[in-house]
């Protein structure tokens, strides 16, 4: 039985601005933004594609509540108006 413990895919149009972490996440997911001083809208959608979070980021530091989320794989999307500036996958232990 092989065990998952992390997904590396990150694909981000400003590198070193958004950090999205501990992967794998068991209670909360940390957004990090180190730049970007716009709200940013923060989208989790789960592996069969259902919109889990929908969110406005306005700090430097968010957390996310996965306390209550079941165990998978996430896909995390960020975005500054209609450009989507970052997306990773997460895996939740």
């Amino acid at each position: 039985m092989a065990l998952c413990t992390g997904v590396e895919e990150v694909q981000s149009v400003l590198p070193n601005v958004i950090n999205v972490f501990p992967n794998p996440v068991t209670d909360y997911l940390i957004v990090y933004n180190t730049v970007t001083t716009n709200p940013l809208t923060l989208k989790i959608f789960d592996a069969t594609g259902r919109q889990i979070v929908n969110r406005t980021i306005s700090s430097t530091k968010e957390y996310i509540d996965f306390t209550k989320t079941a165990k998978g794989i996430y896909f995390v999307e960020i975005m500054n108006e209609e450009t989507r500036i970052y997306k990773t996958n997460i895996v939740k232990q």
